[in-house]
């Protein structure tokens, strides 16, 4: 990979997204020298451990260092920092294993629904880990894990911690977080939600209620002038509720949100929205201990649950029904996505992705984005 001088992005324009203005500090060569030191931090493979320091040293190249104000605060409002989802509150994607010294942050589409699984049944059903390992039956017996009511009163959730109780769990609970890829976490969010024919009312719902407000937004963009040339090409049946996943991705990633019309909860959903800003990754009192990837399976659930001291078996349960044929036209679907849409999703979403640890290759002083 190419290294260029490291920018500070500044605040992002709300009409674009990206950032207003790039102020290079650091030289090419102290590029070099960072990359050199990442690569050297740690001995043997890199794990989730050291990706969670890469991404807090990130953080600092894409938006600077923080204020002295931007501590975290029990409010969970004042010094949120740098960005943070205005609709579905962070304090709620926090869920606790008290027994465990947990904190695990909730990102859909990768692994959420089992790990709350997991956490519902250590925290809400008052049951340990041996429990668990002597009858799995207990997570699979958990149909929906998303009810956040499951964990009222049990001070599961982040939002149930008083002053003192957050300082100590930002001080002494192994933090982790799973993340993907955001382009492809989106892609599972539309296979999921609105591809499927999932017939449960959670399914239901949201391709009635969340689909409808999102093709008929889409339906509306199209009259503009400058809107993305990719929606004006991509199929829409808004009178069944229907549009494909080219409308969806360039909804999603390439239409500023202060033109969108759908609903704050349609354009802010977290099925589809970036991951930094949701766990609030960039935060500094926050210091995740370990950040895996999706794609890396069952490598960095293993090196979670040997932290935890868990011997039961990771649960693989999908709340979604798919036939062969299905999953088969789907991946026609994938693939047959415009070149130029894919390379611009990839630029769209670069921030996201170089915190995360998708990609090392960073802007230039023009502030152009790269694909690897």
């Amino acid at each position: 990979h190419r290294y260029f001088p490291s920018p500070q992005l500044r605040y992002p324009d709300p009409a674009t997204e990206r950032p207003t203005e790039y102020v290079t500090e650091h030289t090419v060569e102290e590029e070099e020298e960072e990359k050199e030191e990442e690569a050297t931090t740690h001995s043997g493979p890199f794990t989730g451990e050291d990706r969670a320091a890469q991404s807090r040293r990130r953080c600092r190249v894409v938006y600077g260092e923080p204020p002295p104000d931007a501590m975290l605060q029990t409010n969970f409002t004042e010094g949120a920092w740098p960005v943070s989802n205005p609709v579905y509150p962070f304090q709620n994607r926090i869920f606790l294993a008290k027994d465990s010294s947990l904190l695990y942050c909730s990102i859909a589409k990768a692994f959420s629904s089992n790990w709350k699984r997991i956490f519902l049944t250590l925290t809400s059903h008052h049951k340990t880990a041996t429990n668990i390992e002597a009858n799995p039956d207990i997570l699979s017996n958990i149909r929906y894990p998303h009810e956040l009511l499951w964990f009222k009163g049990s001070k599961s959730l982040l939002k149930d911690l008083d002053e003192q109780e957050v300082k100590s769990v930002m001080e002494d609970y192994y933090k982790f977080a799973i993340v993907r890829d955001p382009v492809l976490k989106a892609i599972s969010a539309y296979r999921d939600k609105f591809y499927s024919t999932t017939d449960d009312y959670y399914h239901t719902y949201i391709r009635m209620k969340t689909g409808n407000t999102i093709c008929r937004d889409i339906e509306g963009l199209r009259t503009r002038q400058d809107s993305p040339s990719y929606l004006n090409t991509a199929q829409i049946d808004c009178e069944n509720k229907y549009f494909d996943l080219q409308a969806f991705l360039t909804w999603v990633f390439l239409v500023p949100n202060s033109w969108k019309h759908a609903s704050p909860e349609a354009i802010y959903n977290p099925h589809w929205s970036m991951s930094v800003p949701i766990c609030r990754l960039c935060q500094p009192n926050m210091k995740y201990s370990f950040i895996g990837h999706f794609e890396n399976g069952m490598e960095d659930i293993d090196f979670i649950f040997k932290q935890a001291g868990f011997h039961f078996e990771f649960p693989n349960i999908s709340d979604t029904t798919m036939s062969a044929a299905e999953n088969e036209a789907f991946r026609m679907d994938v693939a047959a996505l415009p070149k130029p849409l894919v390379h611009e999703l990839y630029q769209k979403t670069w921030t996201e992705r170089y915190i995360l640890g998708y990609t090392d290759q960073i802007p230039n002083e023009g502030g152009q984005y790269f694909v690897p």
